[in-house]
């Protein structure tokens, strides 16, 4: 889960938010052995786990995840 919220912070500059794609892609560019069986399926569950606990939600863009970057300074 540590690589998910840093690869999620890394993207969290992204104006309109990211996908989930964008997120698995960015799992996969750490290069840690962990991340060799992150996939498209594994990014939407991650993503709905760091929504539930508030440190994400949708974007006004359909598809998008924005990060709550106000969550993590807690």
């Amino acid at each position: 889960m540590r690589t998910v919220c840093e690869a999620m912070l890394n993207l969290s500059p992204k104006p309109d938010g990211f996908t989930c794609v964008d997120l698995a892609e960015q799992v996969r560019k750490s290069g840690q052995d962990c991340t060799k069986n992150h996939n498209r399926g594994q990014a939407p569950y991650d993503l709905s786990k760091f929504c539930g606990k508030g440190f994400a939600e949708r974007s006004s863009e359909p598809g998008n995840i924005v990060v709550v970057l106000s969550a993590f300074k807690q």
